[in-house]
């Protein structure tokens, strides 16, 4: 069907609560067809007011659209972990199974949409990279404000919760649409990719929204509340008693889920040219202002609409029902994505199960007191641990951090010369370069300088290595770059959203406060900040870890954070700090008249 302009405008807008960005639709649809995105969660079974965003999606590609549905796995998990990691896959291939049987009930050609999961690019290098960059924009009180209505909030909130709301505005880039569709309930989530998505260098998305719809109980239906919702795989029967126990009081439209059904759902994806035969005298509405006006007055009575609305769904879900009773491998897919019994969780919020299970197929011997002798000649442990684990089979190896967000001083030459006399007494030493560390640290190493700084770095202290050590003392020694190594590796990906998943932001912020400088409106990154920290003792696997005596909250939290991901905690020693020359109790750039730098002239020193 050929549309004119005007025409075209009108039915991508219609029964919209709100369009942000009107004039760039306009703008758009002059020149070209408008690509647009609806994304969801795959979180709790989709139910009937799932055919609300589907009757918008028909109305896209009537308009010539390019549509895109995004079965949105990782921010499912992200979600307070309303989707355990373990049951991802399987819940995601049945919200897929789901809603393409939707759309076929509708009537909508599947090979006119395309379809993406989240886990297929947000786990890229360039995504990733983004995810650093919007994170050091966005502050934590503008992260909590955006997802204050669809993440679910709790009195201690998960860093994932803050962290969903960024991958959804950056999931626009890299979808590459013109606009997102959504309820109006992510309103906020739209105003922060608003705001920030500019400050990476990207345009403003348009955003169209559409109304809630009211549950059968009068509040927002949802997968959560039983009583509110109708399952798509719910019996005929099912579907009428539900109707048939609706609140829809004598002429009142507010909070009434029978006469939105009929509004945003029926009408729009049944109405047809002939309208809809409702109540018993069979009277053919061909507009829904119709029907609101005869219930008003009392000429439609409240049974005449929830038989309208049983007989409709039952319409609707007919097809989608009949493809999963045909199929058993259908049927065990729903028992697969939704085990009646859900395995217990632990105190952290993690799966009992899954911890347990790393924990046990890794088998620790301790490391040779000598060893830790030495360590102990220099670094003063923190906690109380006796003894240090170790992954049996492997070498000792430990860890010493340095993150470049300026140039190198004196003040990092004592745990250097430390960690390196210790290759000489008979530990694998990694020295890691943790350029991405610096970045979020207030971008005080600007993110298109990290290769730079994080090469330079690494050959100085390979050097170092080498001229304090000699060539057969320096083979125990390994420098890393996290950039090259660690910051962009999927594993080391994955861990970081399961770790974000795990721990809160109370917690990461008292982690971090012994280093950072949190400030009245701390930027995101300080979160991720110390959740890195705790990951690399892993990834870089370190039997030790190396560092400042103010990263005792650090130290804490690492041994946390490791614990909850199942992984063996990797202690930590504090070294000794020179001070600074003006009286600080360490030698700092942020105050340059105490450092001396390692390149500093012989005048200026």
């Amino acid at each position: 069907i050929q549309h004119n302009m005007t025409q075209k405008q009108q039915l991508i807008i219609r029964n919209l609560q709100e369009v942000v960005g009107l004039d760039r639709l306009k703008a758009k649809t002059a020149k070209h067809e408008l690509s647009v995105y609806w994304g969801t969660a795959t979180t709790g079974r989709p139910h009937v007011a799932y055919f609300v965003p589907m009757s918008k999606l028909a109305d896209y590609l009537l308009a010539g659209c390019h549509v895109t549905v995004l079965f949105a796995d990782l921010h499912a998990y992200l979600d307070n972990m309303k989707a355990p990691w373990s049951l991802l896959n399987k819940r995601t291939n049945y919200y897929e199974t789901v809603i393409k049987g939707m759309l076929k009930s509708i009537g909508v050609p599947l090979d006119r949409l395309k379809f993406v999961r989240g886990t297929d690019f947000e786990l890229g290098k360039e995504y990733t990279r983004d995810v650093y960059r919007i994170a050091a924009e966005v502050t934590v009180h503008d992260a909590k404000k955006a997802g204050a209505e669809v993440v679910k909030q709790v009195a201690s909130p998960l860093i994932s919760g803050l962290l969903y709301p960024c991958l959804q505005a950056l999931d626009e880039q890299y979808l590459g649409v013109d606009a997102q569709f959504g309820g109006v309930d992510q309103r906020k989530i739209f105003m922060l990719a608003e705001k920030y998505l500019v400050n990476l260098g990207y345009a403003k998305r348009i955003h169209l929204m559409n109304p809630m719809i009211p549950g059968l109980t009068g509040g927002k239906m949802s997968a959560s509340e039983a009583d509110s919702k109708i399952d798509l795989l719910d019996s005929a029967e099912s579907v009428s008693a539900k109707v048939a126990g609706a609140q829809c009081s004598p002429g009142a439209a507010e909070g009434n889920g029978v006469l939105s059904f009929l509004q945003y759902v029926v009408f729009p994806l049944l109405g047809g040219t002939d309208g809809l035969a409702i109540g018993s005298s069979k009277k053919r509405y061909a507009e829904f202002q119709q029907v609101s006006e005869d219930f008003a007055s009392g000429s439609l009575t409240a049974e005449d609409l929830k038989g309208c609305v049983a007989d409709s769904l039952n319409r609707l879900l007919g097809p989608v029902r009949k493809e999963f009773e045909e199929s058993s491998e259908l049927q065990q897919l729903l028992v697969d994505a939704y085990p009646k019994d859900q395995p217990a969780k632990s105190s952290s919020g993690g799966d009992a199960g899954d911890v347990a299970d790393r924990l046990a197929g890794i088998q620790l011997a301790t490391i040779d007191a000598k060893l830790i002798e030495s360590l102990s000649r220099f670094a003063t442990q923190f906690g109380s641990q006796d003894s240090v684990p170790v992954k049996s089979g492997s070498s000792p190896r430990l860890l010493w951090t340095i993150r470049p967000s300026g140039p190198m001083h004196l003040g990092h030459l004592v745990p250097l010369i430390g960690a390196l006399s210790m290759a000489k007494a008979g530990w694998k030493v990694t020295l890691l370069v943790s350029e991405m560390q610096a970045f979020l640290d207030r971008k005080r190493a600007p993110i298109d300088s990290l290769e730079v700084r994080g090469s330079t770095v690494k050959d100085v202290l390979s050097r170092l290595a080498t001229g304090l050590l000699g060539d057969t003392a320096a083979a125990a020694v390994t420098v890393t770059s996290g950039l090259e190594e660690l910051s962009y590796n999927k594993d080391y990906v994955l861990d970081m959203y399961r770790l974000v998943s795990l721990v809160t932001v109370d917690e990461a912020m008292q982690a971090g406060s012994g280093v950072l400088s949190h400030g009245e409106h701390p930027p995101l990154s300080h979160l991720l900040w110390p959740c890195l920290s705790a990951l690399d003792a892993h990834h870089c696997r370190a039997s030790v870890r190396l560092c400042g005596q103010d990263e005792s909250s650090l130290s804490e939290f690492s041994s946390l954070a490791l614990n909850r991901l199942g992984y063996p905690e990797t202690p930590s020693y504090a070294h000794a700090q020179l001070p600074g020359l003006t009286g600080l109790s360490s030698m700092s750039l942020s105050d340059p008249d105490s450092a001396i730098l390692a390149l500093e002239s012989a005048a200026s020193l």
